[in-house]
């Protein structure tokens, strides 16, 4: 198999994943939307970026540490395993002892035994099966998606169940521990891998995990560094609208673009050798990251309010501001998620450590010096950080990729062009004198209606000059065409 179609099954089974898990996931958020109060979803958010942030600097490096490396010896994988094991023990223990400090740092009391509940979760998580790992390695992604799916299904099953009962974020947390218990067992019963305990390699795999722990920890915090400050500086209230208003208005990109590069990291790796064809990959990356999470972005800001009304419930009109805000995140995103995996492949740690520091310094800076702005002001703050980031790593791709300012700007062109239009049209969708559910509707078919067509159009004009969004588009047309025929077929 090759590496450009090892990366597409991967994109595949981790969409079937992906697909499964966010369809059951958001009927159950919207059930529990409406079951539990806002300030629920802040406790739960701060919760899980705790844990989060010590799984970070838990990290043990075992997944990169299997893609990377060649030529694993079965001591190798089951040492990687054990150690990750032996760190995650010891860090749920501090976890544990640091819950009173992390409780009177959000001030929010009820902390302190949440984080207690949920600090297992660092201990449950280290058992997962690694053969999961080498399964990836070779482009294999069955076993997982099977694994994430059965232990999402459960986890969704007991969250609901609970919040009938209690009506309290207990039931959320419950589901998360569930869903890590779920995940571990699966893995073992699916995939017939068995690890076990060796600790013959730990001061390699050291060596290369202590950057790993370095660049996991930074990631992390890149990614969610908002709402630490955010439990510091407004109510558990305001970090549930914040943290709910970015994860819906992240769909586009949690659920599409996330699983479209499953395999990402393992092609870099097996390609990392060559420049031409590292630059390759992530210009084919680029070109349907831009399609995907350009209009996405736009669309989101111009039905943000329609969206709020009609999806999130009445309770949560508060989340307008902040959707249209946050929604301009994926901007930077969009251009950082296939620049990491590169490093990563060529082991440039301290060019990522040094990426994830500037983000994570202009996102202090901004918010300490707008702290009494509020949940949307500080929310503005954060995009603007963004967009600002973006430009940042237009240079990066240059020094690092060879990928120069002349691609994106005819990228930019060829993409931007359409989503203008597609906004337009969409916003004065947004006028029409119906309901709130009809008009969203109207307006996201006629956004669908108006930039696939006017992005198919300028890229065939511009096939020759940027053949990626050509082929991207191509490639989509024939994967709809083979389900057609597939369905013919199947009907005859």
């Amino acid at each position: 198999m090759s590496v450009q179609q090892g990366m597409l099954s991967g994109a595949k089974w981790a969409l079937v994943a992906k697909w499964y898990n966010r369809l059951i996931g958001i009927c159950s958020t919207l059930i529990l939307l409406r079951l539990l109060d806002v300030s629920d979803f802040g406790v739960v958010a701060l919760a899980t970026f705790f844990v989060s942030l010590f799984a970070a600097l838990s990290q043990a490096g075992a997944v990169r540490y299997i893609l990377v490396k060649d030529n694993l010896t079965p001591d190798q994988i089951s040492s990687v395993w054990s150690l990750n094991i032996a760190i995650r023990a010891l860090f749920t223990m501090f976890l544990i002892a640091s819950a009173p400090l992390l409780a009177a740092y959000t001030n929010a009391p009820e902390m302190r035994l949440v984080l207690t509940v949920i600090s297992f979760n660092l201990l449950i998580s280290s058992f997962r099966n690694v053969g999961l790992d080498l399964q990836e390695k070779t482009f294999n992604f069955r076993q997982l998606t099977l694994t994430l799916i059965v232990s999402k299904t459960v986890s969704v099953i007991v969250s609901i169940g609970l919040a009938l009962v209690w009506q309290n974020y207990w039931a959320l947390i419950v589901g998360t521990v569930v869903l890590q218990s779920v995940e571990v067992i699966a893995g073992y019963w699916l995939c017939a891998y068995r690890p076990y305990w060796c600790s013959k390699h730990w001061k390699e795999q050291w060596r290369f995990s202590k950057w790993t722990v370095a660049t996991s920890i930074f990631g992390y915090l890149r990614s969610r560094i908002d709402i630490l400050l955010l439990g510091n500086l407004v109510s558990t209230k305001s970090v549930g609208l914040y943290s709910t208003a970015q994860e819906f208005s992240w769909l586009p990109m949690t659920e599409i673009t996330f699983p479209l590069q499953r395999g990402l990291l393992a092609g870099y790796s097996s390609v990392k050798s060559s420049m031409t064809k590292m630059r390759d990959i992530a210009c084919n990356q680029l070109a349907l990251n831009f399609a995907l999470l350009v209009p996405s972005a736009f669309g989101t800001f111009a039905v943000a309010e329609l969206f709020v009304k009609v999806v999130l419930g009445p309770n949560w009109l508060e989340a307008i501001p902040v959707v249209k805000h946050v929604t301009w995140l994926m901007m930077s995103a969009m251009l950082y998620l296939p620049l990491m995996p590169s490093l990563i492949a060529r082991e440039k740690f301290k060019l990522v450590l040094v990426l994830d520091s500037v983000i994570i310094t202009l996102v202090c800076a901004g918010f300490y010096l707008f702290r009494d702005q509020g949940i949307e002001g500080l929310s503005y703050i954060r995009a603007i950080v963004a967009l600002i980031f973006s430009v940042f790593l237009l240079f990066v791709y240059k020094y690092t990729l060879e990928v120069g300012l002349r691609f994106f700007s005819k990228l930019s062109f060829v993409v931007f062009t359409p989503t203008l239009l597609m906004y337009w049209a969409v916003n004065w969708c947004t006028q029409l004198p119906y309901s709130d559910g009809i008009t969203l509707a109207i307006s996201v078919g006629t956004g669908v209606s108006v930039y696939v067509p006017s992005l198919l159009l300028l890229s065939f004009f511009y096939r020759d000059q940027l053949p990626q969004v050509w082929n991207l588009c191509i490639g989509i047309v024939h994967v709809i065409n083979n389900q057609i025929a597939k369905l013919d077929w199947r009907t005859q």
